[in-house]
Order: C-alpha cells, then sequence, then structure tokens
C-alpha cells in the first residue's frame, strides 16, 4: 500500500491506484488506474472473471492489457526494419521479455460515466522500443454484457510494430475449479513452443495435437497454455470461446477479427490457492515471439489509428 498526504490528512491507495467502478443492472465492473486493468466483473452474485482485490498487486496478470505485445519475447530480442533491439527482461525465469510495457503504467481518466470508461496511457520511445503510442481503452457495460474498445494512435515519427492483448482468468462459478471446465472453440491450428522458453517451434492441426475443442473440450486432468489460431468467424467476424463450469452458467468471450489468435491458460503454474481455479482466455493480435518473427504484427505510420474490440458476458 502506498501512503500519502492529502490536505493535511493520511490517506491509502490501493496498489493498483485508483478504482473505476461501472454498473449496469446487475453487472458491476472495476477498472484500475494503474495498468487499465480489469479487476473484477461481476453479474449478480456470480463473478465473470476471477479478479483480485483492492488490496493486492494484480497477480499473474489477472485482467491485464498486454501492450504493445501479448505473450513472450525470447531473450528480450528483436529485429525491425534491419534494426537489432534489447528488451529488459521481465520474466528472468525463461528469459524473456513477457506482456508489454503498460502493465505497470498508470492510466489518465478521460471520461466516466454510470457504465463506462475511458481510460487512456502513452508509450515513450526507449531504447528497447523506439516507438511512440497512445492507448486509449473504454469498458462499457450494455445489454450483451461488458465490451471492450481499444483505439491505439502511433504519436510518433515512425513506423511502429505492435500487438496487443487482454488476461482475463474466466471465472468457473462458487467452488469450481478448472477440472470442472468444459471449453468449446472452433480453431483449426495451435502453436507448439517449448514449454521452458516458449520459443514457437511451430503451427499443428488442433485433431492432430489432441486439442479440438469444437464439440467443447472438459479440462480435467488437461494443461494448457497453448496458442490457437484459424478460428472461425461468424458472420460479422467474430470468434467465440465459450466456458463453463459446474452450475450451468456459460461465459461467452468474442473478440473482432483484428484478434487472430487466442491463449488458453488453465493457470497451473500459478501459486497457492489460485493454482487451477480459473482459465485465462486471452484474445491477442498475434502470437508468442511475434516481434522476432513478423508473423501477425500490426504496423502503424506516423498519426495512424486502429480500434479494435472484445467482451465477455454471462449466458
Amino acid at each position: 500500500m502506498v501512503v500519502y498526504e492529502s490536505g493535511g490528512e493520511w490517506a491509502i491507495l490501493s496498489p493498483s491506484g485508483k478504482q473505476y467502478e461501472i454498473g449496469l443492472g446487475d453487472q458491476v465492473a472495476a477498472i484500475t488506474e494503474v495498468g487499465g486493468t480489469l479487476r473484477t466483473y461481476r453479474c449478480g452474485d456470480r463473478d465473470v472473471i476471477d479478479g483480485f482485490d483492492e488490496s493486492e498487486i494484480c497477480p499473474s496478470a489477472h485482467g491485464a492489457v498486454l501492450f504493445p505485445w501479448p505473450n513472450r519475447i525470447k531473450d528480450g530480442t528483436y529485429s525491425y526494419k534491419g534494426k537489432a533491439f534489447q528488451l529488459d527482461l521481465s520474466e528472468p525465469s525463461t528469459s524473456s521479455a513477457i506482456h508489454g510495457l503498460i502493465r505497470w503504467r498508470p492510466f489518465d481518466l478521460l471520461v466516466q460515466g454510470d457504465n463506462y470508461v475511458t481510460l487512456q496511457a502513452e508509450l515513450s520511445p526507449t531504447p528497447g522500443y523506439p516507438f511512440g503510442l497512445a492507448l486509449q481503452i473504454t469498458y462499457q457495460l450494455g445489454s450483451e454484457g461488458l465490451e471492450v474498445l481499444s483505439k491505439v494512435t502511433n504519436t510518433g515519427g515512425d513506423v511502429a510494430p505492435l500487438g496487443i492483448g487482454y488476461h482475463p482468468y474466466i471465472s468457473l462459478g462458487p467452488n469450481a475449479m478448472v477440472d470442472d471446465a468444459v471449453v468449446s472453440m472452433l480453431a483449426k491450428s495451435c502453436l507448439c513452443s517449448d514449454p521452458k522458453t516458449g520459443v514457437v517451434k511451430g503451427a499443428v492441426s488442433c485433431l492432430d495435437a489432441n486439442l479440438d475443442f469444437s464439440l467443447g473440450k472438459h479440462l480435467k486432468g488437461v494443461e494448457l497454455d497453448q496458442t490457437f489460431l484459424d478460428l472461425a468467424r461468424d458472420p460479422d467476424g467474430v470468434g467465440w470461446v465459450y466456458v463453463s463450469g459446474k452450475d450451468d452458467r456459460v461465459v461467452a468471450l468474442w473478440f473482432d477479427a483484428y484478434f487472430s489468435h487466442v491463449q488458453l491458460f488453465t493457470s497451473d503454474t500459478l501459486p497457492g490457492e489460485r493454482r487451477r481455479k480459473a482459465i485465462a482466455v486471452e484474445p491477442m493480435t498475434c502470437g508468442p515471439q511475434a516481434f522476432r518473427s513478423g508473423a501477425n504484427l500490426l504496423e502503424l505510420a506516423p498519426s495512424e489509428q486502429i480500434s479494435m474490440s472484445w467482451g465477455v458476458k454471462l449466458l
């Protein structure tokens, strides 16, 4: 906790900064100043995501924004347009730079209403990532659940490579664990990677990898930290992942065409009571090591802007 003096009185701040609460009907969500993180989202007395307490530092990327890249970059090294760059190794255990540069930075509040909030953060150029970007995120509750709109603007003078992802852990209901979960998703391929380093070896058929979720897959005894691609889309270009626990409720997570990859993580490596408590369903615009491979990297010219969205609802 951080203690400061304001108006002659002591006050205590949450480790995640100011808390922006929004609501609509029986839906309530809390978004944090630090990282623009989705800390909680509930419908009535049912958690839709597995969040964290206001007194905690965000654990294991719960609800985090992954920007300007999701997942890992081995050794923190990559090249872009013939120049080599070195990022700080934010995950020393795998010698990787993981989940971008925005997770611990404060976001500015732009506007807040009863059922929505818009936050913005800016990335200034650094030696490891010499590009300027502004990220604006709107969290909005509606009749179809929670929608998250991302707007990225290149504020620098050079073309910028980037990716973005989100890291919600889907709650499986009261007293449920990952072994109670069933996941349904239409994906043709998944990426094989080294479990210790995260280095991508290549794409294989989900059928060949015994990771076909098209008819629903029960996760009892199944460990996942896997990237899926070649995702089926509805007529509007939207992809879907459905997760159910043992209370007969289904959480549906959707994502637009910019999100070409989905990571499923069964939280096997998390400590204590969080181990296999929830499943992370992570919509991503690119896969692991994208800065090294160039696969599915987004590129923005100076002053160019793109917008993308995803959302989640309880059925």
